[in-house]
């Protein structure tokens, strides 16, 4: 394709991706595409209507901060990925898009700090549900069974899992739960 055909406006754009037109962007340069690409997803999903997910986001009252409409101030604030794997995740899950609630995280991070993450209270300490049952070497899913099914946490925690021909857990005896 020539540029004769964009001029005729038979074409609207050469096809080349615009990132690799432009040798800057914001001040920065290309050496920082991961981090570009992050900034538009983070404003396309707060603010666009038709994006996916933007139900999870600006549906939801998400917003980001004024500062971060420019790449740049976004990039002093964050700074750089240290690792390509990293993803921006928000401290509190239903906070803004601010520096003060926004970091780098692996996908492993990000997994623990849902809106859907349980809480409890254990040893004196607020811990997520899934450290405790990891601690403790039960499985999650029979934790989860026992606490939708009634059962104190302090139950759900210490009574051993006894199996049953198809697995699941049994549910205690009265004495069981009675105790303190």
């Amino acid at each position: 394709m020539s540029g004769h055909d964009l001029r005729r406006g038979e074409r609207k754009a050469c096809g080349i991706n615009h990132f690799w037109r432009a040798p800057k962007y914001g001040g920065l340069t290309q050496k920082y595409l991961s981090e570009y690409k992050t900034w538009t997803s983070m404003w396309d999903r707060c603010t666009k209507r038709k994006v996916r997910n933007y139900k999870n986001y600006g549906g939801r009252g998400i917003k980001v901060c004024n500062r971060w409409k420019s790449f740049a101030a976004f990039m002093e604030d964050m700074g750089p990925k240290p690792t390509s794997d990293l993803m921006i995740e928000r401290d509190d899950s239903n906070g803004n898009y601010e520096p003060t609630n926004c970091r780098w995280a692996t996908n492993a991070e990000q997994q623990r700090n849902r809106r859907n993450s349980v809480y409890v209270e254990y040893e004196g300490r607020r811990m997520l549900l899934i450290d405790v049952v990891a601690k403790l070497g039960l499985t999650r899913s029979v934790v989860i069974g026992r606490l939708k099914g009634g059962w104190s946490l302090d139950a759900a925690l210490s009574i051993p899992v006894r199996p049953t021909k198809k697995g699941a857990a049994r549910k205690p005896h009265k004495k069981q739960l009675d105790q303190p």
